[in-house]
């Protein structure tokens, strides 16, 4: 295999661990916040893809073991690095050799085995703190106005036109 298709497929599987973690990341954001759906979407949306600003804002201490596991280096990297060229960059020492940090993270697949188990952990506990029950009720149990007011709110929400 060509080495350049090598840092090219590393990268995407490492992109991949990394949206997970800003995913997962993001909705726990929303399932702890105390403020309206506006408001921490404004703030989510200020994080962008930066995981330290991200994590800083989350309930450190009920993933606190999730979190300690994440690799320093990962937090480095971005959703941009999906670009080649950025990836190249990074990798590489000085001299243009792709370095330590290529060989003891991206193309180290314990490394990455270790980072994708730690996504994998911290998507299970977000999706253990959402609510996923069914629950059948009459039609006098629903509440009309709650639930048009909840679906206002998120048709706000996705409005291109929302503004900051």
């Amino acid at each position: 295999m060509h080495p350049i298709r090598n840092i090219i497929i590393n990268v995407i599987i490492t992109i991949d661990i990394v949206f997970s973690f800003e995913c997962s990341l993001k909705a726990l954001i929303f399932i702890e916040s105390e403020e309206d759906e506006k408001e921490t979407y404004k703030k989510i949306r200020n994080y962008g893809h930066d995981l330290k600003k991200l994590i800083k804002y989350v309930n450190t201490e009920q993933i606190s073991e999730i979190i300690s596991k994440i690799d320093n280096n990962i937090e480095h990297l971005s959703i941009s690095s999906r670009y080649v060229l950025e990836a190249n960059i990074y990798f590489r020492n000085s001299v243009g050799i792709l370095g330590e940090l290529y060989y003891s993270t991206i193309a180290n697949f314990i490394w990455l085995d270790e980072m994708y188990n730690r996504a994998k952990d911290l998507y299970h506990y977000v999706d253990l703190k959402i609510d996923n029950s069914l629950q059948i009720k009459n039609f006098n149990e629903i509440d009309i106005e709650r639930e048009l007011d909840i679906a206002k709110r998120l048709k706000q929400l996705g409005k291109k036109n929302y503004s900051s």
